[in-house]
């Protein structure tokens, strides 16, 4: 569990800091939807993500009607909040990924639930280091964030440069923070070295 927030934080967390660059140079800065889109797409991307890696824990458990019901219960709720949201509220593009949004966080809660009961899998538990790598990696996806608010209009060497010292400095600090994730790195890098030592 730990090495899917590894994975997500990289991942999730460029995009949010680095969409708007990326949006601004390949179609302009006019089709970017806005802040508050941005971070909902990034927080239910997280979060169908761990729904879905709650599902693979059933699936390996052979409990496959179980993780078929969830997936239709998170379909039929997502389709259910995307109506209440766009016919009736009308809050526009964002109608979507709130109700994906809703739709997996509910489903999550409802397996944690199943998975704790049934096969006393504390989730929560499981996830307390990977929630703790969440909180540590704002230490630079808030400051990146805020330093490209306050610049727009860098040119792409500079957003490119930044781009590379976000990643660098978000997996160092991720590192130093985890000895379970740099234990792995270090084996994978002396199996490489020995590797090529061989060769």
């Amino acid at each position: 569990l730990t090495i899917f927030f590894f994975f997500a934080i990289l991942g999730l967390g460029f995009s949010y800091v680095f969409s708007f660059e990326v949006i601004r140079f390949w179609v302009g800065p006019n089709k970017f939807g806005g802040e508050l889109l941005l971070t909902l797409i990034v927080l239910y991307s997280f979060t169908t993500e761990f729904f879905q890696y709650q599902n693979n824990l059933l699936l390996v458990e052979g409990k496959f009607n179980y993780a078929t019901l969830m997936q239709i219960i998170n379909a039929v709720t997502y389709m259910l909040f995307s109506l209440f949201f766009i016919k009736l509220i009308k809050i526009g593009v964002i109608s979507l990924p709130l109700s994906f949004l809703i739709a997996s966080g509910l489903a999550i809660i409802i397996s944690i639930r199943y998975l704790s009961r049934r096969f006393q899998i504390d989730v929560f538990k499981l996830s307390l280091p990977g929630v703790k790598l969440v909180v540590i990696s704002l230490l630079v996806i808030v400051p990146f964030k805020i330093l490209l608010i306050s610049n727009k209009g860098l040119d792409i060497f500079s957003v490119s440069g930044l781009a590379v010292l976000f990643e660098i400095l978000l997996l160092v600090l991720i590192l130093l923070s985890n000895s379970y994730l740099r234990a792995i790195i270090t084996n994978k890098v002396k199996g490489l070295i020995k590797l090529k030592k061989k060769t």
